[in-house]
């Protein structure tokens, strides 16, 4: 959200669920701003349900749909720890994938054509048949990161129609003019 918005001058919308670590990451970001002379612009927390419609030109959903606290069984099937002793052995798979899907579901809808999306591997699970189920797909545009705190792998995608070229962009994070 910093790089967006301080390095790319973009206007970041900052979508979250209530939780503590929500409440904690909100006070250590308006502390780094406060000792930056507010040049560390914060975007306000909303949540999905009071978002205005909006068109976005990057979705970034990462360690989102397999959140441990919001969907245990979910991230233990996409992680393969069910039934060992790294599972949460939480919550109900079809009430957690429901849930991830209908999430996945609005911030798709909320992204405009050949927006970018930043996700984890674990997630195209379920992202990519939701994109194909519209008529998108997810075009790679970089190779894999890991992400600093949990390691997971992350990358960026085009999200466009199914039968757009497969020409790989030159600059990913080039501004749009959309923006």
């Amino acid at each position: 959200m910093l790089v967006e918005s301080i390095v790319l001058g973009r206007e970041v919308v900052w979508i979250n669920v209530a939780c503590d670590e929500l409440e904690e990451l909100e006070r250590v970001v308006r502390l780094a701003a406060g000792r930056f002379e507010n040049a560390l612009a914060l975007a306000a927390v909303v949540g999905l349900e009071s978002l205005p419609r909006a068109a976005f030109d990057h979705v970034w959903l990462v360690n989102v749909l397999t959140d441990p606290d919001h969907s245990p069984a979910l991230h233990d099937e996409l992680y393969e720890r069910r039934g060992t002793e790294l599972a949460t052995a939480r919550g109900t798979l079809t009430a957690d994938r429901e849930r991830a899907e209908q999430l996945a579901k609005s911030a798709l809808d909320l992204a405009t054509e050949g927006a970018l999306l930043s996700t984890t591997v674990e997630e195209l699970a379920v992202l990519g048949p939701l994109c194909r189920s519209r008529g998108r797909r997810m075009r790679p545009l970089v190779d894999e990161v890991e992400t600093a705190i949990v390691g997971d792998a992350l990358t960026l995608y085009r999200y466009a129609s199914a039968d757009d070229p497969a020409e790989p962009d030159q600059d990913p994070l080039r501004r749009s003019e959309a923006s």
